[in-house]
């Protein structure tokens, strides 16, 4: 239609606008980044961090991501590996570094959610390490 207007849902999700949820989104640039990257799955996120703030912590100073994103790729968005949480879900294999000096620290931290056993951790790391070295090659 040719018609310029502000996108008011691009950091307020839909049901924030009819009033079924009320949360302080504009304050916080954190919760707008959660809005736009996760849409109403966010609110899964602030759940988790709302249980242990210790989830609120970033994995990484260098990246922005939080141990509650990485919580919700694995169960909210059904990650089954570290590659894919790594690379599909939350794309920190598409950052600097790839994330591949904190793979065995996500790896880590998974196991101790989901009862991963040293075996796994390693071969999740390694099967990870194995991928980015196979898309480096072909770049």
């Amino acid at each position: 239609l040719n018609v310029p207007r502000h996108c008011r849902t691009d950091t307020v999700p839909l049901e924030t606008l009819n009033g079924d949820v009320n949360y302080a989104l504009q304050s916080s640039t954190d919760t707008e980044r959660l809005i736009k990257r996760y849409g109403d799955g966010y609110q899964m996120i602030l759940k988790y961090i709302n249980e242990d703030a210790a989830l609120a912590e970033p994995i990484t100073p260098s990246l922005p991501f939080t141990k509650a994103e990485l919580l919700y790729a694995y169960w909210g968005e059904m990650a089954i590996t570290l590659d894919d949480l790594l690379w599909r879900r939350t794309r920190i294999g598409w950052t600097p570094g790839q994330g591949l000096d904190i793979a065995p620290q996500i790896a880590q931290f998974l196991s101790e959610r989901n009862n991963w056993d040293q075996a796994r951790i390693t071969a999740e790391v390694a099967a990870y390490r194995e991928h980015i070295q196979w898309l480096n090659f072909y770049l």
